[in-house]
């Protein structure tokens, strides 16, 4: 039988970072996971929720992060009703540029603290 590869998102955490990581998703959240839903993770010695920003194919993946056996999972996933619509999502994304600011904090700010 073939190794199926991992599914990996790439989270925005909200917390003041610049930057995405990746997390791997258990099989049976895969119906959902996707773009806007939120998360729970565990990040450095805590637990912190995010907003999943794409499904990353496991070969993108691992040009930025080799070694994905190692990767941490996602440990909570929000209901698909509980998703960020599309267009709050980009909204959120364009102001993070526009004003220079970690994504993480645009959607701390954006969403309610009872979804995030």
């Amino acid at each position: 039988m073939a190794e199926v590869d991992p599914l990996i998102v790439r989270i925005a955490v909200a917390r003041p970072l610049a930057r995405s990581y990746f997390y791997r998703v258990k099989e049976e959240w895969r119906d959902r996971t996707v773009r806007g839903n939120w998360v729970s993770v565990p990040f450095g010695r805590s637990q912190v929720r995010g907003v999943i920003l794409a499904v990353v194919d496991a070969v993108d993946a691992r040009k930025e992060w080799p070694e994905l056996e190692k990767l941490k999972e996602v440990t909570e996933l929000g209901e698909l009703a509980q998703a960020l619509p599309p267009a709050v999502l980009e909204l959120c994304e364009f102001a993070s540029k526009y004003y220079a600011t970690p994504l993480g904090e645009i959607l701390s700010a954006a969403v309610p603290p009872s979804t995030l």
